[in-house]
């Protein structure tokens, strides 16, 4: 199954984004640069995403990142 990578997964719509896809069964890989924002998300989907603390800027990461989705 893919992986689908949320950017900006701790803001409002992102949070909303990331556990409606986890509802739907789906594998979420949530990126946003707040750390401790993605921990608490992680929590409150009871470990059921992976995180990545992302900044979009960071090319080589990003590249990183959806190679492994």
């Amino acid at each position: 199954m893919n992986k689908i990578v949320v950017l900006g997964g701790t803001g409002t719509i992102g949070q909303m984004i990331v556990k409606d896809l986890v509802e739907s069964g789906m594998q979420v890989i949530a990126a946003d640069l707040n750390l401790a924002k993605l921990e608490e998300l992680k929590e409150q989907t009871n470990h059921r995403i992976e995180i990545e603390s992302l900044n979009i800027q960071d090319h080589d990461k990003t590249k990183r990142v959806f190679n492994c989705s």
